[in-house]
């Protein structure tokens, strides 16, 4: 549902079903060995890659508040910084999420 949305440009329905259903673990650490979820985990550079495309879209028309995305964009670097060996992300979505950074 998330990536349908994204791909269809509808943010607030995306961030909606992001924040619902904790697609990434922003604010925390994801279980660790046997309790690790390998399915979700290799599916976190898709859902990083769709996360930052909508921010940015949003961003973009005004869709969300400046606050939010700050906040948004400082728990996502936070996450991937601790989680940075784990996912491989686009060019793009480095790109993408330094300018985001920048706003």
């Amino acid at each position: 549902m998330f990536h349908t949305l994204c791909r269809e440009g509808q943010p607030l329905g995306a961030l909606d079903v992001f924040d619902s259903e904790h697609l990434l673990p922003l604010g925390a650490e994801p279980p660790r060995g046997a309790d690790m979820d390998t399915e979700i985990f290799a599916e976190y550079p898709r859902i990083v890659d769709d996360y930052v495309r909508i921010l940015r879209h949003a961003a973009g028309h005004g869709v969300v508040t400046a606050a939010a995305l700050h906040t948004r964009v400082r728990q996502l670097q936070a996450f991937l910084a601790v989680h940075m060996h784990h996912i491989v992300l686009q060019q793009e979505t480095v790109a993408a999420l330094s300018s985001l950074a920048l706003c």
